[in-house]
């Protein structure tokens, strides 16, 4: 079922959302922003001026929304609403739920909000994980469902078998998939214990819809498929999005909660598009069997489905990527890390960096090494894993400028901003698989 509200209805329902966001002195900047979004992509009426629009309190709301289907739809925009107050406060619950009492509509996101105000993140983060598992199966991978929901160790077969997929053909959903992991310097499904089967088919979707595994490309994701197919388990996941990467409510798993990504450049545009582009589908792929679409081409499987390419590429890909390592937080290194430089200098270098043997190099994920001045943006190069890109950030502010491979070893050729030198590092291979 998309997510669309008849056009008729469009202004009674901005005028109930503007009701209910109308709290604690009115709403926010960022909830304006959001429901303009919606209002300009979704419902295509960029015409509303939400300034002259006289708001709805929740009985009016009711009658003027009378549609079961139409009720629902409000109930989920006002949630992503609340979930952009900042903070959010006793008086926005109880307004969402005066809404969602007088429209008959309820949900998990209710007595999440409900438990956050009264016991705190701990026990609303309880609730969550609850409702998340009983959708967990319907939102996994069905042909790994049965045998990877859940791993107690990592699965190496199966990591394998994924990293096939990047013998396939460049232009095919599947070497494009495991190029995201590359990219990104995400692990492989299989690696570790992350609900393997859940993040298969939802990594599939990011390449599909062409969102990024930042926290507005995560809401993004959300936003899209919810739109592509308003069930049960789309509408979960949206909410599990809004509350990790905009509300900052949640730690699910390793993944970081961070509040008011809403509030970056663009990010409501991406959102409002994401919605925009999901309702115009021509069916739902989210839950589809994906990897038997492996070996097609990438713009053939969004042909299928009616996937109409953005406006504008997802840009942005700051450094917050959603990166699934377990126990890690922000700032300190993987399991398996050292802190040794990631370059080395061989031609000349900083006196602030020693030369190391080549043993002693580590390529294995990012971290902030203590003689490096910024943290490195994409994977380093070596034999087995991501090649070195031009652009590529380093120890130093050093910017990749070509990477050229000698036997075992990749040597990189960078541009040493910082001190304005010629320099040249050698990475060893890596020893084993690469972190989450």
């Amino acid at each position: 079922m998309p997510f669309l509200v008849a056009p008729e209805l469009v202004e009674p329902v901005t005028r109930s959302l503007l009701g209910a966001i109308d709290t604690d002195g009115g709403p926010t900047d960022e909830q304006l922003a959001v429901l303009r979004a919606v209002v300009t992509h979704l419902f295509r009426r960029a015409d509303l001026d939400l300034a002259t629009l006289a708001p709805l309190g929740p009985e009016a709301a009711a009658h003027a929304i009378p549609e079961p289907a139409a009720r629902r739809r409000a109930n989920e925009i006002l949630v992503t609403l609340e979930l952009c107050r900042h903070p959010e406060t006793e008086a926005q619950v109880q307004r969402v739920e005066e809404y969602a009492h007088a429209m008959d509509v309820g949900g998990p996101h209710l007595e999440i909000c409900r438990r956050w105000i009264e016991e705190g993140a701990e026990r609303a983060t309880e609730d969550f994980d609850r409702f998340y598992a009983e959708d967990l199966p319907t939102l996994s991978e069905p042909s790994l469902r049965n045998a990877y929901l859940r791993l107690d160790e990592p699965d190496l077969a199966l990591a394998q078998r994924l990293e096939a997929l990047h013998d396939l053909p460049e232009d095919t959903l599947g070497w494009h998939y495991i190029e995201f992991y590359r990219r990104n310097d995400i692990t492989v499904p299989g690696q570790d214990t992350h609900t393997p089967a859940h993040y298969v088919s939802h990594d599939m979707n990011h390449v599909i819809t062409g969102y990024e595994p930042t926290g507005p490309g995560e809401i993004a994701l959300g936003a899209f498929t919810l739109a592509m197919n308003d069930n049960d388990a789309n509408w979960l996941q949206f909410v599990a999005n809004l509350v990790i990467h905009e509300a900052g409510l949640l730690h699910h798993g390793a993944i970081e909660p961070k509040a008011s990504t809403m509030t970056r450049a663009g990010a409501t545009e991406l959102v409002g598009e994401a919605f925009q582009r999901g309702a115009r589908c021509a069916s739902d792929f989210s839950q589809a069997d994906h990897l038997s679409m492996a070996d097609w081409p990438l713009e053939s499987v969004r042909a299928a489905y009616g996937v109409v390419p953005m406006v504008k590429p997802d840009g942005l890909t700051d450094r917050s990527r959603i990166r699934r390592v377990a126990g890690r937080q922000p700032g300190t290194p993987s399991a398996g890390s050292s802190r040794l430089p990631r370059l080395c200098t061989v031609a000349s270098r900083p006196p602030s960096c020693p030369v190391l043997p080549a043993s002693q190099f580590h390529s294995m994920n990012r971290t902030i090494d203590a003689c490096s001045s910024c943290v490195c943006d994409t994977a380093p190069a070596c034999t087995n894993g991501p090649t070195a890109m031009v652009g590529m950030r380093g120890p130093y502010g050093w910017a990749v400028d070509r990477a050229v491979r000698r036997r075992r070893h990749v040597v990189v050729v960078a541009t040493a901003l910082v001190v304005g030198q010629q320099h040249e590092g050698v990475l060893r291979q890596p020893s084993s698989a690469r972190p989450r």
